[in-house]
């Protein structure tokens, strides 16, 4: 399939024995051979439990709810305003935090527009469940401004309840839009932003980071969480920047895009990290950086 083009999948949405949070969902496709001629559509796999997929949601990063045992602050309500914003007026949590029991409505009538999956197998997607806007199943076509604003994954963003991560795969209009609204989001003070400390905070170990910690951006939660529990504390012999160097595979790239679509040279994550008096700061506008698709 032309990565020109989106492909409208139509299904439902259940989280009913699952753990959404606030930028992931499962995904039951009404014909699940709309996923075959998806770029990486091969790796797609359907649960034999119920033949739902994890979606992955374009444009979006949530705080985490559970990256294995760890947690972020504002996570729980970001995973609720986006179910409520989904169409579930009801849910049920069990003592773990983090499954849920019960639902209401069981599941949710909508669609996904995607062009591919990433390489975990979840298709990267737009979720669309407003009724203004009619696709058929399996149709493909260019997604203009009017269908991307009216996503789950923009209201998100234009409400302050998720960052933006923005990647290269990710076209350009598409970036500038999610970007501008992210950007007012933040200038309000809405949602999660009075909270952020990417810019700088202390990395001692997982509490500091953690529920009752600093909320930084998921991303850099995500790597600075597989530090420790590599390390321990990040007062050892070695720095989160150091760890990064010497594991490739954790050690994204990344660039920054100006508001006209240029950008300058392809860096490192650890190269844009940095120690200011015992705490890590990561020194670009989370916002305006773009990473490299693996």
């Amino acid at each position: 399939m032309s990565l020109d083009y989106f492909k409208a999948i139509r299904g439902t949405f259940v989280i009913q024995g699952y753990e959404p949070d606030g930028d992931s969902v499962r995904f039951i496709a009404d014909d699940p051979t709309q996923f075959a001629d998806l770029h990486r559509g091969h790796l797609i796999a359907p649960s034999k439990r119920d033949g739902s997929v994890q979606l992955r949601l374009e444009g979006i990063d949530a705080p985490e709810t559970h990256y294995g045992t760890a947690a972020q602050p504002y996570a729980d309500t970001a995973r609720d305003r986006f179910l409520t914003a989904l169409g579930f007026t009801g849910w049920t949590v069990a003592q773990n935090g983090k499954t849920v029991s019960t639902s209401t409505p069981a599941s949710v009538r909508g669609l996904i527009l995607t062009r591919a999956a990433d390489i975990h197998g979840r298709p990267i997607s737009y979720v669309l469940v407003s009724s203004k806007h009619h696709f058929n199943d399996g149709q493909l076509g260019a997604m203009g401004t009017v269908v991307l604003k009216d996503t789950v994954n923009y209201f998100m963003l234009e409400t302050g309840n998720a960052y933006g991560l923005f990647y290269s795969s990710m076209p350009l209009q598409h970036r500038h839009i999610m970007r501008a609204a992210a950007h007012a989001a933040r200038t309000a003070s809405h949602g999660l932003w009075p909270l952020d400390k990417s810019e700088l905070f202390k990395l001692r170990d997982q509490h500091s980071i953690g529920p009752e910690g600093s909320l930084i951006f998921p991303k850099l939660f995500r790597r600075c969480t597989d530090f420790l529990k590599a390390a321990g504390t990040a007062e050892v012999g070695f720095d989160l920047s150091d760890w990064l160097l010497l594991h490739p595979s954790e050690d994204d790239q990344l660039f920054v895009e100006t508001k006209h679509g240029t950008h300058h040279l392809t860096v490192s994550l650890h190269a844009v990290l940095a120690q200011h008096n015992g705490k890590l700061g990561f020194q670009l506008d989370v916002l305006d950086v773009v990473f490299i698709e693996k």
